[in-house]
């Protein structure tokens, strides 16, 4: 990914950590809501769409919240 003059690369867990930020925008569930859910504060769940590095039982607590059933993850 080309941005501002600088190469990024993604991470996996990246990628996938932004595939679930994306499915959250697309079924209009707020991060209050999925924060709600998950038992955190909207502050720390904005905090954790932000980071580049996250605990993967963070990451399937978000995913759980979201009401996903299944992920599947190529590597």
């Amino acid at each position: 990914m080309f941005c501002g003059g600088f190469v990024i690369i993604l991470v996996p867990e990246f990628a996938f950590k932004k595939q679930l930020i994306k499915a959250r925008i697309q079924s209009k569930m707020t991060q209050s809501e999925i924060a709600e859910k998950m038992d955190m504060k909207q502050s720390n769940l904005a905090r954790f769409e932000k980071s580049l590095d996250s605990k993967f039982s963070l990451i399937l607590k978000y995913a759980k919240a979201l009401g996903l059933k299944e992920i599947k993850i190529a590597l």
